[in-house]
Order: structure tokens, then sequence, then C-alpha cells
């Protein structure tokens, strides 16, 4: 029964929700399977192994194979278990961009145990509701049991009103790393990045809701691509380097449909953490002003020189001026940022739909 609703329900979902941009291309849900890959007895992993061809689905998309392995660990009795991963390569041991892998499990109530025991779940066996997939319904409900009665996890209303529509524009927000990221071994989830829109639409149209979220590409930090991969070496007894292979298409995940790969527009924001930066658009410094926006006066003050407003000091002083707007010879900058600038999470409406420079 339940199985029947939730398959109905997502019939419901694709036939509703299909979205058609400007030029005519149409987005529609794509039908999902669950992986079936069965390694050593156990099911739900995307391949055999992880390799060069399947390393990116292991650490962008989660498995149920993966996440059952860690549920098997935990419904052990030893005091901190080592989840039997049946799919990384020799030598090697899970690091946290493995999708579903949080780290090293530790100390659990015994109520965990005893709960996972009771629907068939054990570190040496795990009951699937289908075969090959890694699906305990019994465990999934469970958890939803669990959440539904915490006041932090409840949904309380869900709002569909402001997703993209008919005849909207469809945006993609790419997000790059920045050089600012120095931990090499920091999760490539939760990196500094600077969002960049591909869109079909307009800048005007920036601010309408999203059709598809973040996708955040994978970069080495400081030479060293330990960030975004899935698995290290456990012993330098045993050396393990990243294959050659797997750097040259950590990203062929990331390719777009034609027409939707171009930057038209590179925000300001230059963060996932919650602050904002200013860059000089010539040399890419950061102005280091915190949560920053040209005001509406000193915009207006700025006339003809606005493209000149995002340039560090050093770049502005070389840069020439437009001919409408002449130099005082007393200084070659007649304004300074502190006349132009004003602590704000919101640019002013004048300036809503403009491209800053």
């Amino acid at each position: 029964m339940w199985v029947c609703f939730a398959c109905f329900s997502f019939k419901c979902i694709k036939k509703k929700f299909k979205v058609k941009d400007p030029t005519g291309k149409t987005v529609h849900l794509a039908n999902h399977q669950l992986p079936v890959t069965v390694v050593q007895g156990s099911g739900g992993y995307h391949s055999v192994a992880i390799d060069a061809n399947t390393h990116n689905l292991f650490e962008e998309i989660p498995s149920l194979g993966i996440c059952g392995d860690i549920v098997m660990a935990e419904a052990s009795e030893a005091a901190q278990p080592v989840p039997n991963f049946r799919v990384l390569p020799q030598h090697t041991r899970a690091t946290r961009a493995l999708c579903g892998y949080f780290g090293p499990i530790g100390a659990r109530k015994e109520e965990v145990c005893i709960l996972l025991q009771s629907i068939g779940v054990r570190d040496n066996g795990f009951d699937e509701t289908i075969g090959g997939t890694r699906l305990n319904i019994n465990l999934l409900q469970k958890v939803s049991d669990y959440f539904s009665g915490s006041s932090t996890f409840r949904n309380e209303k869900v709002e569909l009103d402001a997703l993209t529509g008919e005849g909207d524009g469809v945006q993609l927000i790419k997000s790059i790393p920045t050089d600012e990221n120095v931990h090499t071994t920091a999760r490539w989830t939760n990196l500094f990045i600077r969002p960049n829109s591909s869109n079909a639409s307009p800048v005007t149209t920036f601010g309408a809701s999203y059709l598809m979220g973040y996708q955040l590409q994978k970069d080495a930090i400081a030479g060293n691509n330990a960030n975004w991969c899935c698995v290290e070496q456990i012993a330098a007894a045993n050396p393990w380097n990243i294959p050659a292979a797997w750097i040259a298409n950590r990203n062929a995940r990331r390719v777009l449909p034609p027409g939707l790969g171009i930057e038209r527009f590179v925000s300001i924001s230059d963060s996932q953490r919650n602050r904002t930066n200013a860059i000089c658009s010539t040399c890419s410094k950061h102005l280091d002003f915190g949560c920053a926006q040209i005001s509406e006066a000193g915009w207006r003050k700025l006339g003809s020189d606005r493209r000149n407003a995002w340039k560090c000091s050093s770049c502005r002083n070389h840069s020439p001026r437009p001919a409408s707007s002449p130099v005082p010879s007393a200084s070659p900058v007649p304004y300074s940022f502190e006349d132009i600038i004003v602590p704000t999470r919101r640019p002013p409406d004048a300036l809503r739909g403009h491209q800053i420079y």
C-alpha cells in the first residue's frame, strides 16, 4: 500500500512540475532507479567497485549500499565499529567525501542496536524489502516516526508557489571554489565558492526561483585533490595515489546542455558561509568590505564612472576615466568607498536588475 501511494505521488509530481523556458526548452523530472549492484552478498551499490568510471557517483549521489553498510556497523556491539564498504579500492579507506559517510562511528545507545535488530538489520545481515536494493521499509518507517515526534524536524507547511512555472526563466547556479580555500582536507561540499549564473534569460530575471540548485565544481586546493576524493590510502607502506583518470573526469557530471554553460553573471557573493565580499573586477582582489553594497546616493554620485565602482584603489587609479567625467587635478579619485558603501544585505530597489562590474 505504501509503495503504491509513493509511486502515485511521484507520477502526479512528474506530470505537474515540468518547466519550459523562453527558448522553448522543457525540463522534465527523470525516473529515478535505486542502485541494485550486489557485492559480497549485499546490494544497493552504484557499481562493483569505485573506479575511474564510477567514483563521481559515489562522491555525489547517496546510495543505500553505503548507508546500509553504516547502519549495519551501528547494529554491532563493538564500541567503535568500522563500516565494511565492499566497493573500496585495495589499500584504501573511505573519506568524508564518500556520499553518506560522515566519519567514524562512536558510542551509541543500547536502544539503537535493539531497534535495528528488531527490524532485521544486523552487523552480518540486512533484510531487504526489495532484493538487491538495501531498502528496508521498516527502517524507513522507524526513522520517519522518530522525526515526526520531534518538533525540531517537523515541517508544518510547505509552499510551492515560488517554484519556477510555465513561461518563467530556467536558471542554473554553478559554484566554483576560489583560491581562498587553504585546508586541503576540507570537505569539498563546504568550501569558499564563487556563484556563477548560467541563465537562458537576461540578467534582469535574477532573483526568480531556481530550477536547479548549486552545481559545485570539484577542484584541487593548493594542488591537492584530497578534498573531493572519496577514498585515501590507509598506510604509507601500501601507497595509493588518486589516479590521473579520476582527476581528469572529476567534473564530468557537471557537463551542461548546450546554451546553459555560458556564464552570464558572476555574483559578488563569494562564499557559502554567511558573509559577502566585494571583488575587484580587474585583478580579482578581495576588497573586504564585509556585507556591503553601493547605496542609492553613492550610485548616483558615481555617475558615468560606475564601472570603476568595484575596483581596488590600485586598479582605479590606473584606469582611464570616461570623457564625460573628467578627473579633478587635485585627486585622481574624487570619491572614497566610505562615501558610496553602506552595510546592507540587500541591494536597494534602484540597483535591482543591474549588472555590477
